[in-house]
């Protein structure tokens, strides 16, 4: 397996941990708190985070639940770094973060953790590496354990033009790398593979919970959702130009464009990510 950082943006870039942070925090509110597809952590004590990042998500469900033990693992410096001063501002003990990539045998002994979580491994793990990783992931599961899964095919529906030629652009640009299960580009092509990808890996019961989160003008979390597209995008268009896979003139175009639809009274969208689990 590969040793080198796949991260899609870069991940040693500060605008990149605070599009992170904020998008945690988005989707938390929005999503109905850290695990909205249950109702408790009971018989659960030793969490495992995969691709980290800055750390909010494990930071929080240390906070929150103060039994379990939680470790976060990810190959960046800058995101680990942030992620061990969140927890220490926070005076969260329960928690800590190790450097480790994801693409190679995890360091950890066989049936170690009651849960595993991985949030938008889209960004991160290329298309060849999901079925290691998930078998990895089973061997350091319990019996009776669960991985988790927190993916979306899109960004979110809209009813801007703008949007929907960036949305293009960015899957686009990760079907080129190698990125999603997409037969065409056109979408990330997650949610229909996600359950088979852990049956293949092991995982005997499967369950998939989906869920609309309402973005459109005037809608409680459109401000915070307005600011976090405007961050994606900025990373998106950056890539994008930097790799010569869109004129720039189209793509500022299309920048701008959707900045001022994304503020007007008639703007219209709807994010829709599924989690995915499945018990050893």
């Amino acid at each position: 397996m590969t040793s080198e950082n796949t991260y899609v943006f870069e991940a040693e870039d500060a605008s990149e941990v605070a599009r992170l942070l904020q998008r945690n925090e988005l989707f938390r509110r929005t999503m109905g708190g850290l695990f909205p597809e249950r109702s408790n952590l009971n018989g659960i004590t030793h969490i495992l985070d995969i691709g980290c990042g800055p750390g909010a998500w494990a930071v929080d469900v240390a906070k929150c639940y103060p039994h379990t033990q939680v470790i976060g693992i990810d190959v960046s410096t800058t995101m680990l770094t942030s992620a061990k001063s969140e927890a220490q501002r926070q005076a969260v003990n329960n928690v800590a973060f190790l450097h480790m990539n994801a693409l190679q045998p995890l360091n950890f002994p066989p049936q170690h953790f009651d849960l595993v979580n991985i949030r938008a491994g889209v960004e991160y793990i290329p298309h060849k590496h999901w079925g290691s990783l998930l078998q990895e992931c089973h061997r350091i599961t319990r019996s009776g354990g669960i991985l988790r899964l927190i993916e979306t095919d899109r960004i979110a529906l809209t009813n801007s033009y703008a949007f929907e030629r960036y949305h293009y652009f960015y899957t686009w640009m990760l079907y080129l790398r190698g990125y999603g299960f997409s037969p065409d580009g056109w979408t990330l092509g997650m949610t229909p593979v996600l359950p088979k990808l852990l049956q293949d890996a092991g995982y005997q019961r499967t369950y998939l919970k989906s869920y609309a989160l309402d973005f459109s003008y005037n809608a409680l979390f459109q401000s915070e959702y307005r600011r976090l597209s405007q961050m994606r995008f900025e990373n998106v268009r950056r890539h994008l130009q930097e790799k010569n896979l869109v004129p720039l003139d189209e793509l500022d175009n299309v920048y701008y464009r959707f900045m001022e639809d994304i503020n007007q009274k008639t703007f219209c969208g709807v994010a829709c990510p599924v989690i995915v689990w499945g018990e050893k």
